[in-house]
């Protein structure tokens, strides 16, 4: 996949700014799994360690946007960060069970349940 075909949006979300929401849109694959783990590493350089991630737009992850997370998830969690995935689509969310990931990552079914997790 092109790059084109891949971008992210960024907020601060929840009481006092306490989470970065990131929209996930396209295609999160070899060619733009760099791209995020970048920005993610630039967050977590910035103080950002709760994260939800938003995958209503994202239309496919490889095994390269799955390292993403895993890397991620081992990172915010020794500085007590977390994340949370909300509106996963079916297709994503059978490959994240498939590799056991259900039982490390946690998935909620809206931004203010996400938020609640960082309470």
């Amino acid at each position: 996949m092109k790059k084109k075909d891949f971008y992210t949006e960024v907020d601060k979300v929840g009481d006092q700014d306490r989470a970065t929401l990131v929209k996930i849109h396209g295609f999160l694959d070899e060619a733009t799994a760099p791209e995020m783990d970048k920005q993610l590493v630039s967050m977590i350089d910035k103080g950002r360690i709760r994260f939800v991630f938003d995958c209503t737009e994202m239309k496919y992850i490889a095994s390269s946007g799955i390292g993403v997370f895993i890397r991620l998830f081992g990172v915010v969690s020794e500085k007590d960060g977390d994340f949370v995935f909300i509106h996963v689509r079916p297709e994503i969310q059978r490959i994240f069970s498939m590799l056991g990931l259900e039982k490390l990552f946690k998935f909620r079914p809206s931004l203010q349940a996400a938020l609640k997790e960082f309470s």
